[in-house]
């Protein structure tokens, strides 16, 4: 129950050093480490005489601002941006969906957990979070959170229980605001088995010890073998 099923669920991956010039980076879905797989959520494709990346991208944060993460150094903003830091134009629409597919077990119980703040000084409409497990919508997604007067991340915490069909579980975020490379930030997301369906927990054991004496006679241990 202990072990994420994810991978790289908060995002450190690839790592954004302290001495780097950016505080953030954009990163191309097929990144090696980076675990998810990015899309593109609107059909836009030229944005002010620009041609959008035919792979979208992750955008990826290391306290730009001062910025806290939820947990470790980094998180990630799901409305991103189409060329990084390096970039010279902005606003364009460079919201993602973001997934994985999970192995899981069919009638086994999971937790999906995770982190999500709005974006500090942006509105309510830049801030909507859409998650869903499998294709079906996530209790209250979306999620919408307004940053208008934060200075500061502010994290809260969300989970949601569900059973797993068949072998492999979908799991998905999207940013549903405003496209315009602003808001929607999240961090710590974690899949957990909670149980295996009959309420006693995946791969929960009891340690079974067998001490075998034997009494007289030129008989060995090895001689009387136990079966379990």
């Amino acid at each position: 129950p202990e072990v994420n099923l994810l991978t790289n669920g908060s995002f450190e991956t690839p790592e954004i050093l302290e001495t780097d010039p950016y505080s953030w980076f954009t990163y191309d879905s097929g990144t090696p480490g980076l675990g998810w797989v990015v899309e593109w959520v609107s059909n836009i494709t030229l944005f002010d005489g620009h041609a959008r990346p035919n792979i979208a991208s992750l955008e990826i944060q290391r306290h730009p601002g001062g910025w806290l993460s939820k947990d470790g150094g980094q998180h990630a903003e799901l409305d991103g941006d189409w060329t990084g830091p390096i970039g010279n134009f902005g606003n364009e629409p460079a919201s993602v969906r973001i997934s994985q597919d999970v192995a899981t077990h069919d009638g086994y119980n999971y937790e999906l957990a995770f982190s999500y703040s709005a974006r500090p000084g942006t509105p309510a409409t830049d801030n909507m979070l859409e998650y869903k497990v499998n294709g079906v919508e996530g209790t209250g997604s979306p999620i919408v959170a307004d940053g208008s007067a934060l200075t500061q991340t502010l994290w809260n915490d969300y989970a949601y229980d569900f059973t797993g069909v068949g072998n492999t579980t979908h799991v998905e975020f999207a940013d549903i605001g405003a496209p315009d490379t602003l808001g929607t930030l999240l961090d710590a997301v974690s899949l957990r088995c909670i149980d295996d369906g009959t309420g006693g927990g995946e791969g929960d054991y009891a340690e079974l010890t067998v001490i075998k004496t034997v009494v007289g006679g030129n008989m060995q241990v090895a001689d009387f073998p136990l079966q379990v």
